[in-house]
């Protein structure tokens, strides 16, 4: 149960222009504006290139928009839920990392990490990585 509510926390708080997008608080220029300052951040960090940074922005966008989609099907269970949006996470994953190498994926994901840290405090990340560890 407790890995289960860890899940849905991370995918429903995955990033903060999904919380936001949800309650409806961003225009579609406001979304691109994000979209433009994510690739950024991802050329800037990673040092990738523009297109290899637009590809990992779509892919980030894309899963957001199929966990939302997915979380507001009313028709399936919770459980159902959970298994798609599993799913969904290590397509994402595993797409992102063939599109970098080894060394920047770690990178990436160490930065992911620290944006979700930030965004949403310590004590949850260190509940993830708890039944991460469990699993």
């Amino acid at each position: 149960m407790k890995k289960i509510k860890v899940l849905l926390s991370a995918a429903l708080l995955f990033m903060a222009v999904a919380s936001q997008a949800q309650r409806g608080q961003m225009s579609p220029e406001k979304m691109a504006e994000f979209k433009t300052k994510y690739k950024t951040t991802l050329q800037d960090s990673l040092k990738i290139a523009e297109p290899i940074a637009d590809s990992i922005a779509n892919i980030d966008f894309a899963y957001q928009a199929s966990t939302r989609e997915l979380f507001q099907n009313q028709d399936l269970s919770r459980e159902d839920k959970m298994a798609k949006m599993k799913e969904l996470k290590e397509t994402k994953d595993n797409t992102i990392k063939g599109l970098l190498p080894d060394a920047t994926y770690e990178k990436y994901l160490s930065m992911e990490k620290n944006r979700m840290k930030a965004r949403f405090g310590q004590g949850q990340m260190r509940r993830r990585q708890q039944d991460d560890s469990n699993d």
